[in-house]
């Protein structure tokens, strides 16, 4: 997370993660960083979506960096907040950029487990999906959204393409669908390049407020 975070905001953090089952305060290369540990339950601290640990620090300026593992904190601390290149911490979920004008999201699905039944994915598109990528970016004074999957077998990125463009010709027939998300929906492109899945759709902000206005 990057921005202006006051102390005010660093003390309240701090206040929420002490009741943790392990709250721990270390050090590296002169640097502060925290870990706490765990266990989910009711009245405790509990930690969504990256297993029962967490490790965090405010140590580089305009930061809050956070990592499942003490080797990817360090990492993170020693670049400043940035991962660099996509097969440099095993493990990483979800990678966030932002700019004024784009924002990038990542996604490597190749550490799932499938049978971890906490951490698994049930999903069949995200099993069968090595990377996932989201972009939003300014061009020309409208907003250019574009999501990308690239998948195990050509044959699902097919798949997929086909469940993508059937939504999209249902969603044409409904005589409940909101004209602006109806105009949402058939100005969405669909490519497939091998396994390479690409949807792509570029709208006016003045749309999407309007749409988010009916919603």
């Amino acid at each position: 997370l990057e921005g202006n975070i006051s102390q005010e905001t660093k003390d309240k953090a701090l206040v929420a993660a002490a009741p943790a089952e392990k709250f721990e305060t270390l050090k590296y290369k002169g640097k502060t960083y925290y870990y706490i540990e765990s266990d989910g339950d009711a009245g405790k601290v509990q930690i969504e979506g990256i297993g029962k640990q967490i490790y965090f620090s405010f140590a580089v300026k305009n930061k809050l960096i956070a990592a499942n593992s003490k080797e990817q904190l360090h990492a993170l601390l020693d670049s400043g907040g940035k991962i660099v290149g996509s097969k440099s911490h095993d493990g990483a979920l979800f990678v966030l950029t932002a700019e004024r004008s784009l924002i990038q999201a990542g996604m490597d699905t190749d550490s799932f487990d499938d049978d971890d039944d906490e951490g698994g994915f049930k999903s069949n598109i995200l099993r069968n999906t090595r990377h996932a990528a989201l972009m939003i970016a300014d061009v020309a004074g409208k907003i250019a959204i574009e999501a990308q999957l690239i998948t195990d077998q050509p044959e699902m990125a097919e798949s997929l393409a086909s469940i993508v463009r059937g939504l999209i010709a249902m969603a044409a027939f409904s005589g409940d669908m909101d004209p602006e998300i109806n105009q949402f929906l058939q100005s969405t492109k669909v490519d497939v390049t091998e396994n390479q899945l690409k949807v792509s759709v570029t709208l006016s902000p003045e749309a999407i407020v309007a749409a988010l206005d009916e919603a």
